[in-house]
């Protein structure tokens, strides 16, 4: 059960840093400072970002998810 929400965790967070990264970048490029548009734009920024993503956040919620659903039944 955890692994296969850990799985879908990992690739909704994908999904959206893959989106929204551009997004940011092309979409708010008039409203951010330029200080973090360079910052967003950054190969290693949006490496760290990717990481973060998929090593601390998605087993995170997987594990909340997991332990929600078997504390209902």
């Amino acid at each position: 059960m955890f692994f296969k929400k850990l799985v879908v965790a990992e690739m909704v967070f994908s999904v959206l840093a893959f989106v929204l990264l551009p997004l940011v970048t092309i979409g708010l490029s008039g409203v951010l400072d330029p200080q973090i548009l360079r910052m967003v734009k950054n190969p290693q920024f949006q490496k760290a970002t990717m990481v973060v993503l998929t090593l601390f956040m998605a087993p995170f919620l997987a594990l909340a998810l997991t332990i929600r659903s078997m504390s209902e039944q």
